[in-house]
């Protein structure tokens, strides 16, 4: 079976994706990992053939220019990159394709595998590696220094999901997301992405040790199709 890995992001991104594939390329199965160059070498010798999308030259600027002190504008520096890399992404994986053979893998916030599941019926799985992916009430993944809490009231829950939505979520990752699909000739998606179907179409959705349905902290809100593993 030939795998197709997309991921894109810094070590904490893209590390547990070269995990994984060497888990595949260990049981016999054909990797391929779509990625900057720069993890060129945690990829040699692991039996994955890398891909590379971008260049060393500018992952070192968008990090260079991510490590300020403000959260919230660095991630957005972050989602912009991911918008402007999907296309190359998806493109590239979907040269790859091996009729009724492959199967996609995709991270939370970059969706070119879970296009190609749209647009070519290939099988894919979405792999969360932190819990501020799952929206809960019960129990709130911190998403900012004031974040609400459990026992933040429910209409100030609401709205701060809602602000969310419009300040980020909607501009930074559903617009261009959109744009992206009218180039495919795909309808628009209208989900607001954290709780859209686009984070959680894929089958299955899995997450990584300390996020699964075994754990209080994703009691409740752990989608049906999502599975653990360490």
């Amino acid at each position: 079976m030939r795998v197709l890995i997309g991921t894109a992001g810094s070590h904490g991104d893209v590390l547990p994706f070269v995990a994984l594939g060497r888990e595949f390329a260990r049981r016999g199965h054909e990797v391929l990992l779509y990625a900057n160059p720069v993890f060129r070498d945690q990829v040699t010798g692991t039996g994955i053939r890398l891909v590379p999308i971008s260049t060393v030259e500018k992952y070192a600027a968008l990090f260079g220019e991510s490590s300020d002190r403000n959260p919230t504008r660095a991630f957005k520096r972050i989602a912009k990159e991911f918008a402007e890399l999907c296309p190359a992404y998806y493109r590239a994986m979907k040269a790859d394709l091996v009729d009724g053979d492959t199967i996609a893998i995709g991270s939370s916030l970059f969706f070119p595998a879970r296009l190609l599941n749209e647009t070519d019926r290939i099988p894919c799985a979405t792999v969360h590696l932190a819990p501020a992916v799952f929206r809960s009430n019960l129990n709130p993944a911190r998403a900012a220094p004031n974040w609400i809490t459990a026992q933040t009231p429910s209409r100030l829950k609401q709205a701060a999901w809602w602000l969310l939505d419009k300040t980020f979520c909607e501009p930074y990752f559903t617009a261009p997301l959109n744009r992206f699909r009218a180039e495919l000739g795909r309808a628009a998606d209208p989900g607001r992405l954290p709780t859209g179907r686009r984070w959680r179409s894929a089958r299955p959705v899995i997450a990584t040790r300390g996020l699964h349905p075994g754990r209080p902290a994703a009691s409740g809100l752990f989608p049906r199709n999502g599975h653990g593993y360490s």
